[in-house]
């Protein structure tokens, strides 16, 4: 198994300093119920939940030379890891266990295909170290363990955007697509630029909010009284403003032309259900969607 680190300036896996990761451990995200009691009234009211964090834990070992080796790998550990800004973890494992092929007498020996370590998905963590750590030392031997916790959302998130989708289709041996992240090999579902007055768009992982995840809408050529409506979530945008050119809805940011456009709206924003979207527009624009895809 292994794990890489992945910063604003860097990509580094564990393995590459000696570090071996033994297990990536991650949990289940935490609720957070929001309960009230009225008086008189048995039990008590469900105001819903929101979601908290959620831990994600990676017991290593490293096996040096000597003890000036174990030292220098315990400090290059902590130069990695203990950060005060937020990065982002990828989980790696093999698909068999580790295991010499045989090889004829005068080859050199070589590793059993299927047991390197492949990317778990194309899905990352956006974490902090949580807990003090040390690594027990025995003779040339050490094992320890790193607590993360999710910072930010707590949801596993797509390294691809949905655009990327758009432009490359989805190819696995790229390691931004794979297995178990909703998508599909229908080619209907790779669609995310329409130029209708109707069209759908698919959202492989749970729903998606603009204030929170990232999701940007590009609408290319609107004029004053566009509208753009999501039929599933119920959700209407509508531009207002005397100006023709491109609207872009990145977030909570809304530009015409790249200047500040939020006041000529109907100061509503556009969110994506899980799977299916269905879209109208009563202007035949140019529409890109492009998001990320969010993972419990």
């Amino acid at each position: 198994m292994d794990m890489q680190i992945i910063t604003d300036n860097d990509e580094i896996l564990l393995s590459d300093h000696d570090i071996h990761v033994k297990d990536f451990i991650v949990s289940s995200i935490s609720l957070l119920p929001d309960y009230s009691q009225i008086e008189g009234r048995s039990g008590q009211v469900d105001h819903g939940a929101t979601f908290g964090t959620r831990t994600i834990r990676v017991p290593f070992y490293i096996d040096n030379y000597d003890n000036h080796d174990f030292a220098l790998l315990r400090d290059k550990l902590f130069d990695l890891v203990i950060k005060r800004k937020s990065f982002y973890i990828r989980e790696m494992r093999r698909l068999k266990r580790k295991q010499y092929a045989f090889v004829d007498i005068d080859e050199s020996p070589k590793q059993e295909t299927g047991t390197e370590n492949l990317y778990v998905g194309g899905k990352r963590y956006l974490v902090r170290i949580s807990n003090e750590f040390d690594i027990e030392q025995m003779f040339s031997y050490g094992e320890g363990e790193l607590e993360f916790e999710t910072t930010e959302l707590p949801f596993a998130e797509s390294i691809g955007t949905s655009m990327d989708i758009e432009r490359n289709g989805i190819r696995y041996n790229d390691e931004l697509w794979s297995y178990g992240m909703g998508l599909s090999h229908n080619e209907e579902e790779w669609k995310y630029e329409h130029n209708g007055g109707s069209f759908r768009i698919y959202n492989a992982g749970i729903d998606v909010h603009p204030f929170e995840q990232d999701l940007k809408i590009t609408i290319e050529g609107a004029s004053k009284n566009y509208e753009l409506k999501n039929t599933t979530t119920g959700d209407t945008f509508k531009y207002t403003g005397d100006t023709t050119g491109t609207i872009v809805l990145n977030g909570a940011n809304i530009t015409m032309n790249s200047l500040q456009a939020f006041r000529d709206t109907n100061k509503q924003y556009i969110t994506l259900a899980r799977g299916w979207n269905q879209f109208t527009q009563n202007q035949k624009r140019k529409v890109q969607i492009d998001t990320r895809f969010y993972y419990l």
